[in-house]
C-alpha cells in the first residue's frame, strides 16, 4: 500500500507539472492502464517509464538514457528531435544589474550536458551532489523544450538505483520538488549569482522538499548515502 500511496503522489506532482485536471477517474484509469484522454496521456507515460526504469539496466546516464525516456514522455517511437534548437528569452532580464538567465544558449546545450554526464559516471562524487547536481542542471540548461523536470527525475532516479537501494528507489517521490516551484526556481537562481552548490544541496535536504524525509519512509539505506556528501 505504501507503494500506491508514493504513485499516487507522484502522479499529483506530475499532473501539476503539465497543468491538468487531476481527477479521481482518470487517476483509476492511469492505474488500471486504461485508456486516458489524450491530454492526460504524460500521466501513463510517466508512469510507464518508472516501471521500466526499476526493471532496465540502462548503463550509463547518456544522451541514449535521455532519448529513451525522451521518447517515452512524448510518445514516439524514433525521435523527431532532441536538444532544444532555440534559445529561450527572459525580456525582464535586459533590466537588471546582474542578469538571470532563463536557460542556457541553445548552441551550449550539447557540451553543458556533456560535461553532466561525465560528472555523474565519476564514481568519485557522492550521490547528494549528483542530485543537486542533475536538479540544478536540468532547470538551468533546459536542455528540451519539453520534459525537462521528468527527465531530471528519471536520473536522479537512476543515480538512487545505480546505488544499490533497489528497485523501490523509482517511488522516492523527488517529484514533491514542483510543489513550490517559484521556491525550486529561486535555488537556481541563488546557485548562478553565488556559483555554491548548497543552494541545490537545499532541495535535497531542506523543506518544502526534504528528499531525504521521503526517502526514509520506504529506503532504509538511503539516507546514510546521501549524507556522504
Amino acid at each position: 500500500m505504501i507503494i500506491l500511496g508514493l504513485i499516487i503522489q507522484i502522479l499529483k506532482y506530475i499532473a501539476k507539472q503539465n497543468v491538468l485536471d487531476f481527477s479521481e477517474n482518470i487517476l483509476k484509469d492511469v492505474l488500471a492502464k486504461h485508456g486516458t484522454p489524450d491530454s492526460c496521456k504524460i500521466l501513463s507515460r510517466y508512469i510507464e517509464a518508472l516501471e521500466i526504469l526499476s526493471s532496465s539496466d540502462d548503463g550509463r546516464i547518456n544522451e541514449e538514457f535521455l532519448a529513451k525516456y525522451l521518447g517515452i514522455f512524448k510518445g514516439e517511437i524514433e525521435l523527431t528531435s532532441f536538444y532544444r534548437l532555440d534559445d529561450i528569452k527572459n525580456e525582464s532580464s535586459l533590466y537588471l544589474v546582474s542578469k538571470e538567465y532563463e536557460a542556457a544558449p541553445a548552441h551550449e546545450i550539447e557540451f553543458l550536458m556533456n560535461s553532466l554526464f561525465a560528472y555523474l559516471n565519476n564514481p568519485e562524487e557522492s550521490l547528494a551532489n549528483k542530485i543537486g547536481v542533475t536538479l540544478y542542471m536540468f532547470e538551468f540548461v533546459k536542455p528540451f523544450d519539453n520534459f525537462n523536470r521528468e527527465l531530471s527525475f528519471m536520473v536522479c532516479k537512476k543515480l538512487i538505483l545505480d546505488s544499490g537501494v533497489g528497485e523501490n528507489a523509482v517511488f522516492v517521490p523527488l517529484e514533491n520538488i514542483i510543489v513550490e516551484p517559484k521556491f525550486y526556481s529561486q535555488a537556481v537562481k541563488d546557485i548562478q549569482k553565488s556559483r555554491d552548490l548548497t543552494y541545490g544541496l537545499n532541495i535535497v535536504f531542506v523543506p518544502p522538499y526534504c528528499i531525504y524525509n521521503f526517502s526514509t519512509a520506504l529506503l532504509n539505506p538511503l539516507p546514510p548515502l546521501l549524507l556522504s556528501i
